[in-house]
């Protein structure tokens, strides 16, 4: 497993929360092993833990909270076909061996490393099923031509590959054999937010299946003016805020004041500004059904992308994958 990476294997990659495990490189490779994943998944493996341990994404609260979340990562670029990682139908399930154990290496780090166990450190009520391992990948294939791809909205050159993570509390369906407008998505955000509004201030995601997405695109539609029509039509009342002043929980989070000071037919983004709305395709051509991903960490939480650096040795690790590939094939 120290084959997919191009550093001494008592390298720190980082301090796991809550408890502050080391992740050396050998650590990692360890539950890499456990997980069932090839050595030249490892890249990846160690992109993802290096943002989930960054401050701006608050591991330890994500591994503590009581509220409902699960890290979803997601994969973009060129290595997606390398490593056969699966963009297309079900991209969210089973089935795939890249998908699977690249995620659940991530699950036994948090746990192995942080320490984060069930009823000690893990507080969670009843749990998230993504709990156990989430990694899809952007369907750039399928991608309308012209759409920028996630990597590139995040600020990253086509030419390289990325993953990001997103502390995800619940996963909703979004349009289905006509695919979405705009009013539906723009629905799912109004709802997730005035079920608890001192959510306020993180991003949330919006996965587009192909069918979704060429839809949109033949109405005129692009990520860019996808995202300033729904933060448009987002918005939420002030009054789902809740009594003046703001309670003490929305306070010690960061809420702004100018919310507080609007009438209480006020409207309120339900995101700071609209690139926050992460918009990409994902998934298979079917009759339309997209993710409407709902957010944790009032606001404190961030999705964050960090580009995949493969070592001299990467293209021989792929070949070591012949013979585990998954027999679909997308044009």
């Amino acid at each position: 497993m120290l084959k997919g990476i191009d550093l001494p294997r008592d390298h720190v990659i980082g301090n796991v929360d809550p408890k502050k495990g080391i992740g050396t490189v050998e650590k990692i490779a360890i539950n890499a092993v456990m997980a069932g994943a090839r050595p030249a998944y490892m890249p990846v493996i160690v992109a993802a833990l290096q943002a989930l341990i960054d401050p701006a994404f608050d591991l330890y609260g994500v591994q503590c909270t009581g509220g409902l979340t699960a890290p979803l990562l997601i994969v973009s670029g060129p290595i997606v076909k390398d490593l056969n990682i699966n963009f297309t139908y079900s991209t969210a399930g089973p089935g795939w061996r890249a998908n699977s154990t690249i995620g659940r290496a991530i699950r036994m780090i948090l746990i192995n490393l942080g320490q984060a166990w069930p009823g000690i450190n893990d507080m969670k009520d009843v749990g998230n099923p993504a709990k156990f391992g989430i990694l899809i990948a952007e369907n750039e294939v399928q991608t309308p031509k012209g759409w920028p791809t996630l990597r590139e909205q995040e600020g990253f050159s086509k030419d390289v590959s990325t993953v990001s993570v997103y502390s995800a509390l619940s996963f909703r369906q979004i349009g289905c054999i006509y695919g979405p407008g705009i009013d539906y998505i723009a629905q799912e955000m109004r709802t997730a937010l005035n079920s608890q509004a001192d959510q306020w201030g993180e991003e949330v995601v919006v996965v587009l299946s192909p069918t979704n997405a060429e839809i949109l695109e033949k109405t005129g539609y692009t990520p860019d003016s996808i995202k300033k029509e729904c933060f448009e039509k987002g918005k939420v009342p002030r009054q789902y805020f809740g009594k003046r002043p703001l309670g003490t929980t929305a306070v010690a989070q960061g809420i702004p004041k100018w919310i507080d000071d609007l009438p209480d037919d006020g409207l309120v983004p339900t995101v700071p500004k609209a690139e926050d709305i992460k918009v990409f395709v994902s998934g298979g051509r079917g009759p339309g059904c997209g993710f409407f991903i709902d957010r944790w960490g009032f606001g404190q939480s961030h999705f964050l992308t960090r580009e995949i650096k493969l070592p001299p040795n990467f293209n021989d690790l792929v070949k070591d994958l012949q013979g585990w590939e998954t027999p679909v094939e997308v044009k």
